[in-house]
């Protein structure tokens, strides 16, 4: 008897440690909302808010979305929503969506693409109404400065210069903001006037009148390259979109291979 409470005894101990562990561990979560036995924590809210002038309200607008959602949730429980069949049949899709969806990101990152720029180019070569412009398009220099004098000064010594040694002039007599060099931009109906009376009115590398821009800053252009709509653009000037292109290419050839060998290696489970 007296071992048998010793027992007792020593159970009851280790039970309680137990229960006051278990509620000491749940009042260790650093949380913002609780809905039943669910908990928003800090560490996920920091996840999907950035701190920005805005993070306040979106914060405040996400804990009630979440508590709305765990609140549905368990009236969806409480009301059998979870047992119905309908349910158990979108959870399955989903699963199945889910995996296929992982699958599908690991060929693809197991897949290796040669990106070598012969690759690209020979893939450009072979395709390219691919690449045909939806809208015209300008490549140009610039030139951007503070001052309207300046930025005429650089512009008359254009004339005797090319374009390095006249960048190289102001470079040491630190007169310019920033340049660009061999930018492209398309020429839409939101663009601002001056690219359009650069496409308009600019012969190829001419060098353009002193325009001020929104900023007040003025701006010397050199005009590089013009396309018209459906034409195609030199590889260089689009080479990072065609790069893009051919590797997305290569995956769905990827894919679309796996999915060929799995039809090989399961044939005889297809039924119709």
């Amino acid at each position: 008897m007296h071992l048998n409470y010793k027992i007792v005894r020593v159970l009851i101990i280790n039970l309680m440690i137990f229960l006051i562990s278990s509620c000491s561990k749940k009042e260790e979560i650093s949380y913002v909302a609780k809905v039943g036995d669910s908990y928003l924590t800090e560490e996920e809210l920091s996840k999907v808010i950035s701190y920005d002038s805005d993070s306040t309200k979106f914060r405040e607008a996400f804990i009630r979305k979440w508590i709305e959602e765990e609140l549905l949730y368990l009236a969806a429980k409480e009301q059998g929503v979870v047992q119905s069949k309908e349910y158990k049949s979108l959870v399955e899709n989903l699963d199945k969506r889910t995996a296929n969806s992982i699958l599908i990101k690991q060929i693809i990152k197991e897949t290796v693409i040669d990106e070598d720029s012969l690759s690209i180019v020979k893939y450009f070569n072979s395709n390219p109404s691919e690449f045909k412009l939806t809208q015209p398009m300008i490549v140009y220099n610039y030139a951007a400065f503070m001052k309207y004098e300046e930025a005429e000064e650089f512009r008359v010594s254009l004339f005797q210069k090319n374009w390095d040694d006249a960048i190289d002039k102001v470079t040491k007599q630190n007169k310019y903001i920033y340049t660009g060099e061999e930018i492209s931009s398309y020429i839409v109906e939101t663009t601002h006037e001056n690219y359009k009376e650069l496409f308009n009115t600019l012969r190829l590398n001419r060098i353009s009148r002193v325009m001020q821009t929104v900023d007040n800053q003025y701006r010397v252009f050199q005009l590089l390259q013009k396309y018209e709509r459906n034409s195609i653009p030199n590889i260089k000037i689009i080479y990072e979109s065609v790069k893009d292109r051919y590797i997305a290419k290569q995956r769905e050839l990827a894919y679309k291979n796996y999915v060929k060998q799995l039809y090989s290696e399961h044939s005889s489970r297809i039924e119709r």
